[in-house]
């Protein structure tokens, strides 16, 4: 007999030997009954019965009762076949049963006791949920309502394409939902990361699925794998190489991204690195993290996939129920839209018919095993120390007491006054070892629920037909049977008009009390995006708006489709009862329009703006001396006969905040009239004063609301009738424009046409251009339209910057500090920054950008309108739509803003800079401002130019409001219009 024969004799002789003595000396006449079993292995045959949890339910309940003992060499097996014993055993004594039983082969040789779910019930089991429930706990689950629909709709579209493929649809968007919870990892086709994740999945599932021998003798883990039989060591050890790949696979992607300051996706793994130091996390909190996240793939997609092909054989034998279901989602969200988790409360036959699918055939009929810690007594017997206790959750759903008529589809039974009991609370687990993804996955299954009975009906082939037939009809107790066998189901997509999904409103005001919310682009940045996702959908009573929370949204809307919703939306009161509906910035994107902007660029491209550098100088000028004039009037002092210095020490130590934004509104309008008109203003100049009511009345008009632009003939009620004031307003506007008009772009057009020599500007070189006194009316038509625009667009958002910036530098001082010093040390103090030092002033331009993207000048960007109708993401737009670009949404998107609430300029320093502001501040696809980069060297230059010269200190009262809104920084700025 060879060395080999000897040792595995020895080994199997040693495990009789010891088995035999247990039961000798161990045997106690108070174990559970059960059946009898072989006089060497015990109930293996029973263990490795096919349909264990329907036997225990039936036959063997009603032999032994709710407590059935099963026995091998090497354990002893407790199935629960009762709700109210599982709780009592599981759940009143989780302290002594919430272990996990010793499984050699997948626990031991793969190495799987790290995972979350067969981890025992340590302290590390403890960290492990613990540190899951941080992103999965209830109060979070609904945050991710946004990635529910957007896999939702990716579902459906590949089902719908090819419905005999239906099971890897399934297969695919549960994967796809867990791997961009998990990882913030986009699925692809042959995606390697799924492959590498499925893969071990699979092994620790055919792993827990098969008895091997090494289970019932553990001395054979040291059997070598080179030995005839020894193949299970080569399984194992291939299963541990996947597990490895399982968790880390993933997970390393994740970190690597970090390491590189690559934007990473939020997510489980990047939200909770973050919180432990990002690439310097622990190595213990790397692997609690680790772990976690693969707990998610491991737990989350068998789930799923179970529950919704459940879902499908069942409503495709019962049609009625189907049709039902569907009644009541056209009746109470109509089929213009699919649901969202958010429809759960409203939708109760349909969350009846999941729960029903979930009850007839359980995800995991027999529950995945605990353990006892020590020896306990129960309800008179003894259950050792490391036993398996197994609820059988097919009994506990399948009890007539608490389900009547059990073998019976029947949503109904959880309705009325009386419902039966959800099944839910059984199939997730108990006591300590319950799922702690159980929120997200309510929501997850009911949504793919929802959305599946919304847009398809189900038919079953002549097969499944034939089969249910031969079990005795769908309501045999022995349709179990073929839930293991063929499953043909026919899809016929439901005929449906999918609009994005709509936040609820008034039954007639519809969201009119949301759009006139202060702040409103923060709102639906902070409350609205995460619940409904990237596109919204907003009613009014007679029109429809699209608000745009992310880059990706407004990129496939209002630049890849830029042909179609680049218009901008009627506006009866601002535009056409004032006149200014033909100006550049709200014309229609026709042929004109298409003229107009033409025109406009050619005189403020970017390689035009950089011949403005004096301009801009001799504005930064005035306006440093503005300032100083303003707050120090009493003593002016100017310079001291020796030098040329401004006194930066005013005499009065109050605040100049009022003196400061006038200066800024005066400088910037001289600008632009300068470089528009030509015009010199002049102490308080009624024509610069009319360009700026005009533009206040503008801006704030644009944030106000009027029942004229939704009802439009009321542009006709007499201007003396009550509640008219609308119409006095859009008058008194209008005479305003003329006389702007009359008083800037008239002189220029008359000196012109008499050959008058004037100052060069914008209008007049256009005109030459275009002729000079033979100008054809066409081309006064576009310089009137695209002159008369740039006061408006470019005062206001310059203006407002400026402040911003100035106030940024208050409430942070150690950044002003740095600006302050780049400048002293690029430029000297000798004099002021100028146009041509914008290369070398890195740091003070990376500020600028932070402020435009901290504090957006326009927090929703100017309307854009449907031209037609078009399809984005599989939902249908309508022509009229409004489309609204958040700013504020983009420019605090932590992935492309990592820390988006931190003002850190830095961020634009790295060697990859995060996004730059600017792209977003001046406006979408073909409606960008033309202006832009005249408007960035305007501001470029006069903050530079005043942090060289001033310092400046937040007021205490500036100081408290900054504490007061800490958390909230938005409401430090106006609630409506630029901030």
């Amino acid at each position: 007999m060879s060395n080999l024969q000897v040792l595995l004799a020895g080994c199997i002789g040693t495990s009789v030997i010891a088995w035999i003595l247990s039961r000798i000396f161990k045997r106690q006449p108070h174990l559970p009954p059960g059946p009898s079993g072989h006089w060497l292995w015990g109930n293996i045959a029973e263990i490795n019965c096919p349909h264990r949890p329907v036997k225990a339910a039936t036959e063997w309940k009603d032999l032994y009762g709710d407590i059935v003992c099963l026995q091998t060499v090497s354990n002893t097996i407790v199935i629960i076949n009762s709700e109210a014993l599982a709780t009592e055993l599981l759940e009143k004594r989780a302290g002594e049963t919430s272990d996990r039983p010793r499984n050699v082969f997948v626990r031991e040789l793969m190495g799987w006791n790290t995972s979350t779910v067969l981890q025992n019930h340590n302290n590390r089991h403890r960290q492990l949920r613990k540190t899951m429930a941080i992103v999965l706990q209830q109060s979070q689950a609904r945050t991710y309502s946004s990635l529910h629909s957007s896999n939702l709709l990716q579902f459906l579209r590949a089902l719908a394409k090819t419905p005999e493929d239906y099971m890897n649809h399934i297969d695919d968007s549960a994967s796809r939902f867990i791997m961009n919870l998990a990882y913030g990892h986009e699925i692809v086709e042959d995606d390697p990361l799924v492959a590498a994740v499925r893969a071990g999945q699979i092994y620790m599932e055919d792993g827990l699925a098969t008895h091997r021998w090494v289970n019932s003798f553990p001395l054979l883990r040291y059997y070598p794998a080179w030995a005839p039989g020894g193949e299970f060591q080569k399984v194992a050890l291939e299963g541990r190489r996947r597990r490895l790949e399982f968790a880390n696979v993933p997970f390393d992607t994740v970190m690597d991204k970090m390491r590189r300051n690559e934007i990473v996706q939020p997510s489980f793994t990047s939200r909770l690195l973050e919180q432990k130091g990002g690439v310097g996390a622990s190595e213990e909190d790397v692997d609690l993290i680790k772990w976690s996240a693969a707990a998610l793939f491991g737990g989350g997609t068998a789930t799923t996939v179970s529950i919704l092909a459940t879902l499908i054989f069942c409503l495709a034998l019962h049609p009625e129920i189907t049709k039902k279901a569907q009644e009541e989602i056209d009746s109470v969200i109509g089929r213009d839209r699919l649901p969202t988790v958010h429809d759960r409360g409203s939708l109760p036959y349909v969350e009846a018919v999941l729960q029903e699918a979930m009850r007839y055939y359980p995800v995991v009929p027999l529950c995945i095993p605990h353990s006892t810690e020590q020896d306990i007594e129960f309800r008179g017997y003894r259950i050792p120390k490391g036993s398996s206790i197994e609820p059988n959750i097919w009994a506990i759903l399948h009890d007539p007491d608490s389900y009547s008529d059990p073998h019976v589809f029947r949503p109904e039974r959880y309705l009325g006054s009386q419902p039966a009991p959800d099944p839910r609370r059984f199939i997730f687990g108990f006591g300590r070892r319950i799922c702690p993804g159980i929120h997200v996955a309510y929501d997850s299954t009911f949504i793919n629920c929802a959305g599946l009975i919304s847009a398809f009906d189900f038919e079953a082939s002549a097969e499944l037909l034939a089969n249910v037939d031969m079990v005795g009809g769908r309501e045999s107790p022995d349709m179990w049977k073929l839930f293991n066998s063929s499953k043909i189901v026919l899809f016929k997509p439901q005929q449906r008009s999918l609009t994005p999904p709509t936040v609820p409103g008034h039954w007639f005001f519809k969201n009119q009390q949301l759009l006139g919310a202060p702040w409103m682009g923060v709102l639906m940045a902070e409350k609205y995006a995460p619940l409904y996702g990237d596109i919204i959908q907003l009613s009014e009573p007679l029109k429809t708006r699209l608000v745009l929370n992310s880059v990706d949204a407004v990129t496939e809307v209002l630049e890849k489709q830029s042909a179609l919703t680049s218009d901008r939306p009627r506006n009866v009161v601002l535009l056409e009862m004032t006149g200014l509906e033909h100006g550049v910035a709200f014309r229609n994107h026709d042929e004109q329009h298409k003229k107009l902007r033409r025109v406009i660029s050619s005189g403020l491209h970017s390689a035009v703006a950089k011949s403005y550098a004096e301009l801009h100088t001799a504005t930064t000028a005035y306006f440093l001396r503005d300032v100083l004039a303003r707050i120090n009037r009493d003593s002016p002092v100017i310079g001291d006969g020796e030098d040329d210095s401004i006194n930066t020490h005013p005499t009065r130590n109050s605040s100049h905040s009022k003196a400061l934004s006038e200066s800024i509104q005066d400088s910037v309008g001289r600008f632009i009239m300068r470089l528009t008109f030509g015009h010199i203003s002049v102490e308080d100049d009624p024509v610069l004063r009319g360009q700026n009511q005009l533009s206040f009345l503008l801006i704030s008009g644009l944030a106000t609301h009027y029942w004229a632009n939704d009802f439009p003939l009321l542009r006709y009620v007499p201007s003396w009738f009550p509640g008219s004031g609308f119409k006095r307003h859009a008058e008194y506007m209008r005479g305003i424009r003329n006389q702007t008009v009359k008083e800037t772009f008239e002189p220029v057009l008359d000196k012109a046409i008499r050959g008058v020599t004037q100052f060069p500007s914008y209008t007049s070189n256009l005109i030459e251009l275009k002729g000079g006194s033979n100008i054809n009316e066409e081309d006064i038509y576009l310089a009137k339209w695209t002159s008369s625009a740039m006061f408006g667009a470019g005062s206001t958002t310059t203006t407002a910057l400026i402040n911003s910036f100035i106030f940024a530098m208050c409430i942070y001082p150690e950044i002003a500090a740095k600006v302050q010093a780049e400048i002293d040390a690029q430029i000297g103090r000798d004099r002021i920054p100028t146009l041509d030092d914008q290369s070398v002033l890195t740091y003070t331009d990376a500020v600028l950008k932070e402020v435009i993207r901290f504090y957006p000048v326009f927090p929703l960007g100017l309307d854009h309108c449907a031209k037609e109708d078009f399809e984005v993401r599989g939902y249908r737009v309508k022509k009229g739509t409004i489309i609204e670009g958040n700013i504020w949404a983009l420019m605090h998107d932590p992935v492309m803003y990592p820390d988006p609430y931190t003002f850190n300029p830095d961020r634009f320093l790295k060697s990859t800079a995060d996004t730059d502001p600017r792209r977003f501040l001046f406006g979408f696809g073909r409606r960008v401002c033309p202006g832009q980069h005249v408007a960035n060297n305007s501001a470029l230059t006069m903050c530079a130019a005043f942090m060289s010269v001033f310092d400046i200190v937040a007021s205490q009262e500036t100081k408290d409001k900054v504490m007061q809104c800490a958390k909230e920084p938005w409401k430090m700025m106006k609630p409506y219009g630029p901030m």
